[in-house]
């Protein structure tokens, strides 16, 4: 997660409305349809924050928008913003690499033929220019280098956009979106579907429930100086079971202060979770988490 925004103040540029927004397999098809200049067909909803861990002792990755169209192609779109930390734009070239082939492993399933590998396409969307040559739209093949023209084709696209860049000579559909993201310009009908989509969800109290609760986690990691698949299963153990006391002390009609005095809490760490359980009485403590 980027850098600490209130929600009201959100923006499609931040990660979690990118991710909430992009969920729903309309936006997502405005989303892709725009970078790609082309015309997108969802086979079905995009999967927001999809986990891919290959080992359990291996580095996992956090998706923020995971799909694939009629065509069986598979697209992986990440938001990025500038970090105080230079070293998390410095590794985006082995991000996407790392991104790609956890991807592919998941696809391909054992003892399918690699033939069957789907075309995919890792897409990192940055707020910056991550090569520093001015350029919208950085698109990375393999190649040969002794023949440039020749590629490998292994049908394996990344791509980099950068709304800081030259659009001079972006396609009209491209050029509305990276603009929308940098300045909130609306240009087109579908820059308006999506404004209309973020305004909307900066009012869902489900949702900037959630946004505290990612905050609260990112931080606590921040300041164990570690994100790995431990941590991460820490975290989760750890919030399911308050969210599994809290909903039971819900049922027995506690209060928020009084549940927060029992399990010896602050209010305010609490207060989101709390919020999360009052507006979704009927789901499962996984389900409240997106598991």
């Amino acid at each position: 997660m980027s850098e600490n925004v209130a929600y009201e103040t959100l923006t499609l540029s931040h990660p979690f409305m990118f991710g909430k927004i992009a969920m729903d397999k309309t936006y997502c098809q405005i989303i892709l349809s725009s970078l790609l200049n082309e015309e997108i067909h969802l086979d079905d909803d995009p999967i927001r924050e999809k986990f891919i861990q290959i080992k359990s002792e291996s580095k996992f990755i956090r998706l923020d928008l995971f799909a694939k169209d009629t065509q069986s192609q598979v697209y992986n779109a990440e938001m990025q913003n500038l970090s105080k930390n230079s070293e998390k734009q410095s590794e985006l070239p082995k991000r996407s690499r790392y991104y790609q082939s956890l991807i592919d492993a998941e696809l391909l399933d054992s003892g399918i033929h690699y033939r069957f590998l789907n075309k995919s396409y890792v897409i990192f969307i940055c707020t910056f220019d991550p090569f520093d040559e001015g350029l919208y739209r950085y698109t990375f093949q393999n190649r040969c280098d002794e023949i440039p023209e020749l590629t490998l084709g292994d049908e394996c696209i990344k791509i980099f956009y950068n709304t800081k860049g030259d659009l001079t000579n972006a396609p009209e559909k491209t050029r509305a979106f990276l603009e929308y993201l940098e300045s909130q310009k609306i240009s087109n009908k579908d820059m308006e579907t999506l404004n209309n989509a973020v305004s909307t969800g900066v009012l869902n109290e489900e949702w900037r429930a959630e946004y505290m609760i990612m905050h609260i986690h990112d931080m606590d990691m921040m300041e164990e100086g570690r994100i790995d698949g431990i941590s991460q299963g820490l975290y989760l153990g750890e919030k399911k079971n308050t969210l599994t006391l809290i909903q039971k002390k819900i049922a027995k009609s506690k209060s928020l202060e009084q549940i927060a005095e029992e399990l010896e809490e602050d209010i305010s760490s609490l207060q989101p979770l709390y919020d999360l359980v009052i507006k979704n009485p009927e789901k499962t403590v996984d389900e409240l988490l997106g598991l």
